[in-house]
């Protein structure tokens, strides 16, 4: 891979990952970044880059953000409010806690 195509790929691995830690789906962060989600694979497959690392990363932010969104949510509360999605979406991005 040349220079410039190392460019290129670090740069669209970058606009991945800041959507992704936004969003929080592979599906999603790929399609506003136009970029195949087989491409994604790839480079979690290969680590290009580093590309493992830095997508571990953005699940943490992303894992995070909705930490902090379940705690106002629950510091907001009413006692007839239902959390049953929020809490299913911080199970699934973040199990053990």
């Amino acid at each position: 891979m040349g220079k410039d195509q190392n460019t290129i790929t670090r740069a669209r691995q970058d606009a991945f990952l800041a959507a992704y830690a936004e969003v929080g789906s592979l599906r999603a962060a790929a399609d506003a970044c136009e970029i195949p989600r087989d491409t994604v694979s790839s480079w979690n497959r290969t680590d290009v880059q580093g590309f493992r690392a830095r997508y571990s990363q953005a699940k943490e932010v992303f894992r995070e953000y909705l930490q902090d969104l379940a705690v106002g949510r629950v510091q907001q509360q009413k006692p007839n409010d239902n959390p049953v999605l929020l809490i299913t979406l911080l199970n699934a991005h973040w199990p053990e806690k």
